[in-house]
């Protein structure tokens, strides 16, 4: 973020921003190794959709982090509670390799009615399995974008607070230090 803003916007960073920036990058990595260790996902694809998009100043991923490191949660499922391992995962198991079986033979015009039923309805199946798939990704693209709109306002929240509790501090209290000794003085 620093190489990217222009010369005269750079500036040396204060030591809270490194501090968040540093917890947010553990936590980057962290979430990384486990989700790793969880599935066997291609470490190219989780670096570049994960750590590498981070690095590069992914909005989405910064967010993601943020929001993950405000909520602290106990019970934290990354493959629910992060929305780019959720899709990467999701992803991944689509593209699993999965055995087809081959045409059966029937010598009875029974037997090869009862089988043509069979293709049928397994054709009738797989096109509701298609019709379901295609369904489940446009619901999770506004899932996606209802959950990236809640961590936004969660992150501006708390920015917010931030703000308004360093202007208090700054109007009603005053640091006085005689003797190498610090009073708290408020003044109304």
């Amino acid at each position: 973020m620093h190489k990217r803003s222009p010369v005269w916007m750079r500036k040396k960073a204060d030591s809270n921003r490194i501090d968040q920036m540093s917890e947010r990058a553990a936590a980057i990595i962290a979430l990384e190794e486990e989700l790793e260790r969880k599935l066997p996902i291609d470490k190219s694809i989780l670096k570049a959709a994960w750590s590498a998009a981070w690095a590069e100043g992914s909005d989405q991923v910064d967010t993601e982090i943020q929001s993950l490191l405000l909520e602290k949660m106990d019970n934290l499922d990354i493959s629910m509670h992060v929305l780019t391992f959720k899709k990467l995962i999701d992803d991944h198991l689509q593209k699993a390799p999965v055995r087809g079986g081959g045409p059966l033979q029937v010598e009875t015009m029974a037997g090869q009615r009862a089988v043509d039923c069979l293709d049928l309805f397994m054709k009738q199946l797989k096109y509701d399995e298609l019709v379901f798939s295609n369904w489940k990704k446009k619901c999770s693209n506004a899932v996606m974008a209802r959950e990236i709109a809640r961590k936004e306002f969660m992150i501006k929240r708390r920015g917010t607070c931030e703000e308004a509790v360093a202007a208090y501090i700054e109007s009603f209290v005053r640091l006085v230090m005689p003797l190498n000794l610090i009073w708290w003085c408020p003044f109304i």
